[in-house]
């Protein structure tokens, strides 16, 4: 008898929960991300400061965080990537620049026109590369 009511329970509160958590979605928001990511799993959405819808999923095994404006339109997708996925170029380049630095984060950006990748390394800041190597951005620690 405990158990129906734990299960009751559950089946009406998760749903509310769920709701509480996610921000009215447009339904064009829901649409455009269905059809970028139709196999994603544990979405969570949210808004951020300039009212983007995000979402933080996880796809094909990696992490992801995808924006768009309230009409539905892509903004970006953040990838969170380990070393040995970011292009050869690239590790190339860290090596050379930050030789022991401790990187603790790496991230690839894609727009609708360019792919960029961005390192936060430890008391040093973060750095955003191009797909060649090029540095773009350079954002040191604030200690």
């Amino acid at each position: 008898m405990k158990a129906r009511y734990i299960i009751l329970f559950i089946t009406i509160a998760v749903p509310f929960t769920l709701a509480a958590q996610t921000p009215d979605l447009p339904r064009e928001v829901k649409i455009q991300f269905m059809e970028n990511y139709i196999s994603a799993s544990n979405v969570e959405w949210q808004k951020d400061r300039q009212d983007h819808y995000q979402a933080r999923f996880t796809h094909q095994s990696q992490n992801k965080l995808s924006a768009y404006t309230d009409q539905g339109s892509w903004l970006y997708t953040e990838t969170s990537m380990v070393l040995c996925q970011v292009p050869a170029i690239l590790r190339e380049t860290l090596l050379y620049n930050y030789n022991d630095a401790d990187i603790l984060d790496i991230k690839k950006i894609e727009t609708n026109n360019i792919t960029t990748f961005r390192f936060t390394i430890r008391n040093q800041g973060e750095a955003e590369y191009s797909l060649t190597g090029q540095l773009l951005n350079l954002h040191p620690a604030t200690n």
